[in-house]
């Protein structure tokens, strides 16, 4: 089940690579997300001494059920959870000028109670790659309604 996507991501970035990773969240940020009360938009990956990688300025709203002796900050840093070999690679192809590390959603894999993120290699689109996606779109869109017709 996925609980939260980064939309703008598509459409401002091309998907070089995928990779399923961990998350190192509190439970009741757990419990927020599960509910839906988290956002994507605008977060980015980060390394810490090259040693972990950490999700930036990705939200996530105070559960409001429980108690919490201590305020959770919303914006808090979430430590991605990989493989070292992993985490290399995916540093070395990411320190190349114009790409850049993001996660793509948190979603629950079926055979799992944990939540996981999809951490993506991107590199950024100009205007033009833009333009020509929304061409394709509309072609695709104006095909699918001509088979229809027929």
């Amino acid at each position: 089940m996925i609980y939260c996507k980064n939309k703008k991501a598509k459409w401002d970035y091309e998907i070089i690579e995928t990779l399923e990773v961990g998350l190192k969240l509190n439970g009741s940020e757990v419990k927020s997300i599960r509910e839906g009360k988290s956002n994507l938009k605008g977060s980015w990956v980060s390394s810490k001494n090259r040693k972990q990688l950490l999700l930036k300025n990705y939200h996530v709203s105070p559960y409001n059920q429980g108690y919490e002796y201590i305020e959770q900050d919303p914006l808090r840093n979430k430590e991605l959870l990989l493989h070292a070999h992993q985490r290399d690679r995916f540093l070395k192809k990411s320190e190349q000028k114009g790409y850049t590390l993001l996660i793509l959603s948190i979603y629950q894999p079926k055979e799992s109670k944990n939540l996981k993120g999809e951490l993506a290699l991107c590199k950024g689109k100009n205007k033009a790659d833009k333009r020509r996606h929304l061409k394709e779109q509309d072609l695709k869109r104006q095909i699918q309604l001509d088979i229809k017709d027929n």
